[in-house]
């Protein structure tokens, strides 16, 4: 009991079988699965901007570094799960959806920034949800955001616009600890030109993915189990 974290009890229809269903932490050593998001997509493009009559899309960016970082994962042994891989759109509740499905050590989400008035605005800046900040995983989402700041900035030099709270949908409606990077500003020509190019894209992606990759050692995912299957309870309730 003492590592249980939440139950629910169900109760069948002939009122004669009592399940209760346990989530707990495992003791077992078990694959912990990584769920990157690119945000935005299909008819939803996100943040945009042109410059010498080229259009950009956050949607684009979003996908080309959340590739890159499932990429590096992947080739550090960490299974690994895109939202979308293509161009398509996604609800929000989808996003978070396919973390919870998969029962995910963390989900994080990849978003570029865009302020209206503010050319010379810049960096990096990752979210997370106060109401998905329990260490039920051992690990607060606050301090997975830390470690991807951390390396991202170690990473790229860009300016370090800190840990910050919202209650995004993607990251409050996710089970486990959950992150909302925001990688740059598309609103920013200097910045964007970074963000395009491949190079630089692969730092941002390999600070996620060391982030997330050294937040992993510390997390340990719930499972759910049925711990008590109690019969012939008719003349009882």
């Amino acid at each position: 009991v003492q590592n249980l974290r939440s139950y629910t009890a169900e109760l069948s229809d002939d009122r004669k079988t009592l399940s209760i269903y346990t989530l707990k932490r495992s003791d077992a050593k078990q694959e912990k699965i990584v769920v990157i998001d690119a945000g935005h997509g299909g008819h939803d493009g996100g943040a945009s901007a042109a410059y010498d009559d080229v259009s950009y899309y956050e949607k684009d960016l979003t996908l080309a570094i959340a590739q890159q970082t499932a990429k590096i994962l992947e080739e550090n042994g960490v299974k690994t799960i895109l939202t979308r891989n293509t161009d398509v759109f996604l609800e929000l509740a989808d996003r978070s959806a396919v973390a919870n499905n998969a029962n995910a050590a963390i989900f994080c989400s990849v978003h570029i920034n865009s302020v209206d008035n503010a050319p010379q605005a810049n960096g990096v800046e990752v979210y997370y949800a106060k109401t998905n900040n329990e260490k039920d995983y051992g690990m607060t989402s606050s301090e997975v955001a830390q470690k991807v700041l951390d390396n991202i900035i170690k990473n790229t030099g860009a300016t370090n616009r800190r840990v910050k709270s919202a209650q995004h949908v993607v990251t409050r409606t996710s089970s486990m600890p959950a992150i909302l990077v925001e990688c740059g500003f598309i609103s920013n020509e200097a910045e964007l030109k970074k963000m395009e190019s491949a190079d630089y894209q692969y730092l941002l992606a390999a600070g996620i993915a060391t982030g997330l990759k050294q937040s992993l050692s510390g997390i340990t995912v719930p499972t759910s189990d049925t711990i008590v299957k109690t019969d012939d309870l008719g003349t009882k309730l």
